[in-house]
Parts: structure tokens; sequence; C-alpha cells
């Protein structure tokens, strides 16, 4: 499989190191990202995403007061394969570089209608303990509501960084040291959240 070529992976390692999390703009060519958003507007038109929950597991709940969006998940790549090799060459060089062991990754579509939000939490829980790293790829431009806000991984009530969503734009963070929150949009917010896990995927396994 090709490296990516784009993501500047020395900055990557070195900014996780000092802050836990890294941003970068223009990580996949314009087609990736139409076919991406194409991807996502036509199964909104065909209403295949599903209100989001807490977490995914068998004991999945929603709660709206928390997070309000829906998701639709990836499990095929075939036509995105220019994804699937950014996100490999994330978990290889970090796992190089932070002695990890991360063998997989999940991901999911997410559309924040007007007024949607997500409130403050971190990804990392009993049910979903394999998350090592997550990413956040911006298929759209939201210039005012839907901000990513993270949180210091030190001092997790004082905000790090507020980050105005651009289209191509890769935000990655360690999933159980960022304390982050979607605030509330006003218009729609479409991005695609992936986790970098340790575990293998199993045959019925609850993930």
């Amino acid at each position: 499989m090709k490296s990516s070529g784009i993501l500047d992976l020395d900055l990557l390692k070195s900014s996780l190191e000092e802050c836990g999390h890294y941003i970068q703009r223009d990580v996949l060519p314009t087609s990736s990202l139409e076919k991406l958003t194409l991807l996502l507007k036509e199964n909104i038109e065909a209403d295949n995403f599903e209100q989001a929950g807490i977490s995914r597991s068998l004991h999945q709940t929603t709660n709206t007061k928390i997070r309000d969006s829906k998701t639709l998940w990836i499990n095929d790549w075939s036509e995105f394969k220019e994804v699937e090799i950014l996100l490999t060459d994330i978990m290889l060089t970090l796992n190089q570089h932070f002695f990890l062991s991360m063998k997989r990754f999940e991901s999911q579509l997410a559309w924040y209608q007007p007024g949607g939000f997500y409130k403050k939490h971190i990804d990392v829980h009993k049910e979903t303990r394999h998350r090592q790293v997550t990413t956040i790829l911006f298929l759209n431009d939201c210039d005012q509501g839907g901000e990513l806000v993270l949180y210091d991984r030190e001092e997790i009530n004082k905000i790090e960084k507020v980050i105005t969503p651009e289209a191509g734009m890769l935000v990655t963070f360690f999933s159980a040291q960022v304390f982050h929150e979607v605030l509330q949009t006003t218009k729609d917010r479409f991005s695609l959240t992936s986790w970098l896990r340790d575990d293998q995927l199993l045959p019925f396994q609850p993930i």
C-alpha cells in the first residue's frame, strides 16, 4: 500500500507528543473529499443515517441531551483507498513512535443538522477501551457554529483549542487523553471520525 504522501508525519508525531493533538489542512485530494461527501449525501437521501449513540456496543444508548447528530458506519473501503492509506499511515507511524500496538480502525460518517451538538466527552470508557487515537476529517466548511473544542489534557476544564471546520482538515488526538465537544451547529456539518484501535475484530465481538 502506497504512502498517503500528504500528511506531515514528523509534525504529527511531535505535536501529539507535546500537546496530545495535531491539526493539518488539505490532507486528501479534493476528489477524495467529494467521493466521501457524495456517499454521505446519498445515504442521507436514502434515510440510512441513525441517531448517534453514546458508544458502539451491545449496550449502546442514545441521549439527545448529550449528543444530537446522526451517523453511518463505514465497513467497505474499496472505493476510498486514499482514506484507508491515510489512516494506515497514521497508525503505523504512531505505533512505531509511541510503542503502541494499534491493529485496525473503525470509521463513521457524522451528520450534524442545524442545532446539532455533542457535549464535552472523551472517546474512551469501559466499552471503548481499545480506542487509542481519534481522527476527525471535516468534509465541509462551517464558518459559524459547529466548532470542535479541544480541552487541555492536563487541566481538563481548560480550553486548549477551538477549531473551525474546513473541508479537508484533519484533527488527530489521543482518545483517552483529550476531552472535546462539538458546539451547536447553524448549518449541516459533515465529517468522518475514525478510531485507531489496539484489538482485533473477532466474529460477533461487540465493539
